[in-house]
């Protein structure tokens, strides 16, 4: 989180579950933070239907994709579709929460 707004990335992916902080944390600093608010997140994680999805999605996370059902090409072509803009075209069953 320190190094997060030095860096300025184009796009974050965020897993839920990590051992010193929850990731929905790590993006309610990312949306609260001016120079990160911006930037799309992605949740990657195994924390299916917990509140952390929930929150991640309320917190403002682009899309929260089941890790176990993410191959490299799913996550890979979902940043491609949120950075040029698009809506994330994902068969749901490998969503775990959308935004909003």
């Amino acid at each position: 989180m320190k190094i997060l707004p030095s860096i300025r990335p184009d796009v974050v992916v965020l897993d839920l579950l990590m051992p010193k902080i929850n990731g929905a944390d790590v993006l309610k600093f990312i949306r609260s933070d001016p120079v990160l608010n911006t930037t799309p997140v992605i949740i990657l994680s195994n924390a299916f239907m917990s509140d952390l999805a929930t929150e991640a999605a309320r917190a403002g996370a682009e899309l929260a994709l089941l890790k176990s059902g993410c191959t490299p090409a799913l996550l890979v072509n979902a940043i491609n579709q949120i950075l040029s803009g698009r809506a994330v075209e994902i068969d749901t069953s490998k969503r775990l929460a959308v935004k909003g």
